[in-house]
């Protein structure tokens, strides 16, 4: 982990948690204003972990941004979905919840175990979001709600493997990259206190 906190790619994550207003503010009843803005939000996601590990800016602080940036931006979509696609939430009101629940689990299970958000950034959440932001911005855009469904379905697998790490980790742990990965910390962290 890199040793300075001020750096571009928190800079993009601390953007991303500071457009979770204007998303809010859009969602009311401006669809396509929105849709872009969230385009953006999701962009600065994608671009920060890139710079972070490229520029070798790793920081525990810049994962615990992350990872406040990807809750706060989900936190948007219930009820963006709500005041812009009443009727395309209530016909895929079941993935919703599923996939809600499927997201908070994890959530929750790294409070209570942890006493902070977990920041994990798996390969298989770095799979994750990108399909999800597609998923989101077509389902926005009222474009289709096939990748909506395809994204839901994913990201309960992807919460699975989070809270199998959570359960299998002794202590808070950031940017552990696989089931496998909690594994080899685990026994390691085992050893080292031995």
């Amino acid at each position: 982990m890199g040793s300075s906190n001020f750096n571009v790619p928190n800079a993009l994550s601390g953007l991303r948690i500071l457009m979770v207003p204007v998303l809010l503010t859009l969602a009311w009843n401006h669809q396509k204003v929105f849709t872009l803005v969230l385009a953006a939000s999701l962009s600065t996601d994608m671009l920060d972990g890139y710079l972070a590990r490229r520029l070798r800016q790793q920081t525990h602080l810049g994962a615990q941004l992350d990872s406040w940036g990807d809750l706060l931006t989900v936190l948007v979509y219930p009820l963006a979905a709500l005041w812009l696609q009443p009727d395309e939430l209530r016909k895929n009101l079941g993935y919703a919840l599923f996939a809600g629940v499927a997201y908070c689990a994890p959530i929750l299970f790294g409070l209570i175990k942890f006493h902070r958000l977990t920041s994990y950034h798996t390969r298989l959440a770095a799979l994750t979001a990108p399909v999800i932001g597609v998923a989101m911005i077509a389902f926005f855009a009222g474009w289709s709600d096939l990748p909506f469904r395809v994204a839901c379905v994913l990201l309960v697998v992807s919460q699975l493997e989070e809270m199998a790490i959570s359960a299998i980790l002794t202590r808070w742990t950031v940017n552990v990259r696989t089931f496998r990965h909690a594994l080899s910390l685990r026994a390691e962290n085992s050893r080292s206190t031995a």
